[in-house]
């Protein structure tokens, strides 16, 4: 049996979390652990030794919802459905074990609604 049969694959990535900011990439410092095609911007170190490190991502939703008689028939009624988007970036910088910085955008968009988008369908960022 040579060695390479012997070792042990790298174990998996923690799953994602429902909140960005609840997730953490150190355990890339560990270069073996490393599979993903986009591990080099989740872990971006700023010192030698990882300490220091950047996250980057981000995130895309589509949504197309249609209704059929919404609201019981009154207000206008839409024939075809319409398409919610939402697009995410989130940058997240360690600085050591106690100081964090974490920031993150949203763009909400509506697409082909009768009536015009609600108030929670549209986060423009402008």
């Amino acid at each position: 049996m040579r060695a390479a049969d012997s070792a042990a694959p790298p174990p998996t990535p923690p799953p994602f979390n429902q909140l960005r900011y609840d997730e953490s990439y150190a355990y890339l410092r560990d270069r073996s652990r490393r599979a993903d095609w986009l591990d080099p911007i989740k872990f971006i170190p700023f010192s030698a030794n990882g300490d220091s490190y950047l996250t980057l991502g981000g995130e895309i939703r589509e949504r197309y919802e249609y209704y059929h008689n919404s609201q019981w028939g009154r207000g206008p009624q839409d024939e075809s459905g319409y398409l919610l988007q939402r697009y995410m970036i989130h940058a997240d910088a360690h600085f050591g074990d106690y100081f964090r910085v974490f920031t993150q955008f949203k763009s909400g968009l509506e697409n082909g609604r009768e009536g015009g988008s609600r108030p929670t369908d549209r986060d423009d960022l402008t």
